[in-house]
């Protein structure tokens, strides 16, 4: 009841953004290890731009391979994509607290593939469209198996969308692709 929100939150608001916040948190673990698997490639890639697109194929796999499991919290994934498509004053913890950290990962990898800086904006637009790419995806699994006909994502379903994902991040990034 209103009271009750009143009470615990503050208001519906308050209550709405902790409700996100909670969401936010939910998510850490899986957003920390994007990032950090992202920066593991750079690492590791050293600028060689072969590995690096090695690297890619392999992230493209684990990415996806993470968002088609039956543990994935689609839950806080829809409260994140509802605030970012009916903004709220909650908009701004969304942004902060987890589309900008992973993006600036991805920027990162799209910098170093271009060899361009990080703040360059089209190095941050390609940022975001190799993410689109990965995670929606995953996340509009319904609408993927829906479109083609598929039952769920068996192994081959996931082969092929994950080879013409990586394939088209790699012509984006202008990477090799063999």
């Amino acid at each position: 009841n209103l009271s009750a929100i009143a009470y615990h939150f503050g208001g519906k608001e308050q209550l709405h953004e902790a409700a996100v916040q909670h969401a936010l948190d939910e998510l850490a673990p899986r957003r920390e290890a994007v990032i950090q698997h992202l920066e593991t490639i750079l690492e590791q890639a050293g600028g060689d731009r072969i590995v690096l697109a090695g690297s890619i194929k392999l992230f493209v796999r684990g990415i996806f391979t993470i968002f088609v499991q039956d543990n994935f919290p689609v839950v806080p994934i829809r409260m994140l994509m509802r605030e970012i498509h009916h903004p709220t004053s909650s908009f701004d913890l969304v942004i902060e607290g987890h589309i900008n950290p992973i993006q600036d990962a991805v920027a990162g990898l799209a910098a170093i593939a271009l060899g361009k800086d990080i703040s360059d904006p089209e190095v941050r637009l390609l940022g975001m469209s190799v993410t689109g790419q990965i995670f929606m995806l995953g996340i509009m699994q319904p609408v993927v198996l829906s479109r083609m006909g598929w039952s769920d994502y068996s192994a081959d379903n996931a082969d092929t969308i994950i080879k013409l994902t990586t394939t088209s991040i790699l012509r984006l990034l202008g990477l090799p692709e063999s």
